[in-house]
């Protein structure tokens, strides 16, 4: 349908909009979805037919300009594929933060854990450091007193004593 004005679709159960091709919502304005129960976005990824518009598979968002955000304001927010994820920056920094716990990078059995003022490195094999220039420093150091006990120092009793 089309109108000049506002247009509202109410269901009391169930609404369904199918194509055959492709599927198009377009406004110069805004869309919102609102809903209360979740939101599935599905794509089988099947090879584009060769009359559509779009040749593009899977799922995609793009922000001509503006920001993309994605949050799970009360869960766990999840990323993963199966062969690779990429996190990238093509003008400025990533930035991964854990205010209240830790961040972890894990890989083959490697990880690499910040917390608080620490940073652990583990590896099942060797760990290396590469860099053009290195700068070695000590840690903070604290003066301790403490009183070493007098005395002779003496031998072993049990080397002393053995068979040779």
């Amino acid at each position: 349908s089309l109108t000049p004005a506002d247009q509202v679709w109410v269901s009391g159960t169930q609404t369904t909009l199918a194509s055959g091709v492709a599927l198009n919502w377009l406004s110069q304005g805004s869309i919102t979805l609102a809903v209360s129960g979740g939101l599935v976005l599905y794509t089988a990824g099947n090879e584009a037919k060769a009359d559509s518009p779009n040749t593009e598979r899977g799922i995609a968002l793009h922000a001509a300009q503006g920001k993309v955000s994605a949050r799970a304001h009360k869960n766990v927010a999840q990323l993963a594929a199966k062969t690779a994820v990429k996190i990238a920056s093509t003008e400025a920094d990533v930035l991964v933060s854990a205010p209240a716990k830790h961040v972890l990078a894990t890989a083959a059995g490697a990880y690499l854990r910040i917390e608080g003022d620490n940073i652990e490195l583990g590896a099942p094999g060797k760990v290396e450091f590469k860099a053009s220039q290195r700068e070695w420093t000590d840690p903070d150091q604290e003066t301790v007193d403490m009183d070493l006990a007098d005395g002779q120092l003496g031998g072993c009793d049990a080397k002393d004593n053995a068979d040779v």
